[in-house]
């Protein structure tokens, strides 16, 4: 079972822990208390007030908090645990990108498992997208990385022209923006994708990995270029889900839109959005294990950690390296 999302959007709102238990007032109600063991993350928005001890245990647990503003403008600000001890990872890693045929290989991989992704989700909907196919081939004949990503570039274009073939006119989706997200549709996937990262993220620092050394995304400072690598294959997911929202959950009204914050999901439709994406993401549909099936059995149902947990696992695979649990010989010495 996938852990739960606490989401506190109410400023008269107080989060404090209760022994080993989260516990959130708010006056007039029932207090509610919530097992540190139960929670996967704590989404904040605006200004509810926080203990300082809760971000302590929230810490001690290895559980991130996402903080995102009361209005549209701006980013959200992931609070995260910090890495594992596993160094030997780390080291296979930038040993990894600094080969240049490594670093292309794992690229390609990254942007062909998204492309996969694409396949299914189009096979779900029983429909075909060609230039999926297109995509693939000019993959595999790719000579630098700057190519693989104006492959997966111009893949993701063609994606979203197709999404907005899907939906209704009542929509007016063309094309994918953000920073702010200017229609709802757009609203969807930029949350969507927030909370994703904060998944992948997760997985990333688990797995004893540098979140800044990516390989399809070049490292930048402030940027988390491998989280953003691993997502590219689960975008599908977050691309799926909000299609199912337009046509079964929301209209175009649970929305506002200023000129100033773009458009932003009203509270009520945003607690449907959380409680749909806990749903979802407990049968997480994309990116799993590839042809293997690996992400998960008749006893361990695919959600969303557990695919992430795989979809780190075959990216380090992509290495050539078989066991980092073993120590790595660097200059004939063991580390």
């Amino acid at each position: 079972m996938d852990k739960l999302s606490v989401v506190l959007d109410r400023k008269n709102m107080d989060l404090t822990m209760d022994g080993k238990s989260l516990r959130i007032d708010i006056p007039g109600e029932k207090c509610q208390r919530i097992p540190l063991g139960m929670v996967g993350q704590v989404i904040v928005y605006g200004n509810p007030r926080v203990a300082c001890n809760v971000w302590r245990k929230l810490a001690e647990y290895g559980i991130p908090s996402l903080l995102l503003p009361a209005r549209g403008k701006g980013d959200g600000a992931w609070v995260t645990p910090g890495t594992s001890t596993s160094v030997n990872v780390r080291i296979a890693q930038f040993k990894a990108w600094a080969d240049p045929g490594t670093r292309k290989k794992a690229a390609a991989w990254a942007v062909r498992e998204k492309l996969n992704g694409v396949q299914e989700m189009a096979r779900r909907l029983e429909l075909t997208c060609p230039f999926v196919r297109s995509a693939l081939e000019h993959l595999d004949k790719a000579d630098s990385i700057d190519e693989i990503r104006g492959i997966e570039g111009n893949a993701a274009r063609e994606w979203f022209g197709f999404m907005g073939g899907l939906l209704s006119p009542k929509w007016a989706f063309t094309e994918r923006n953000r920073r702010p997200p200017k229609d709802p549709v757009n609203a969807l996937l930029s949350l969507g994708y927030t909370l994703l990262f904060g998944e992948v993220h997760r997985g990333v620092m688990a797995r004893g990995l540098d979140p800044g050394i990516g390989f399809l995304h070049s490292p930048y400072p402030g940027r988390h270029s491998l989280a953003l690598d691993l997502m590219e294959p689960l975008r599908p997911g977050v691309d799926l889900f909000s299609l199912a929202l337009t046509q079964n959950s929301l209209a175009p009204t649970d929305f506002t839109t200023g000129n100033t914050d773009g458009c932003r999901i009203s509270k009520n439709a945003r607690r449907m959005f959380y409680a749909s994406w806990e749903e979802f993401k407990a049968d997480w549909p994309i990116g799993g294990g590839g042809s293997s099936g690996e992400a998960g059995t008749d006893k361990d149902p695919p959600n969303l950690a557990l695919t992430v947990r795989h979809l780190v696992n075959r990216f380090v695979r992509t290495w050539g390296i078989d066991d980092l649990d073993e120590p790595i010989i660097i200059d004939g010495v063991a580390k």
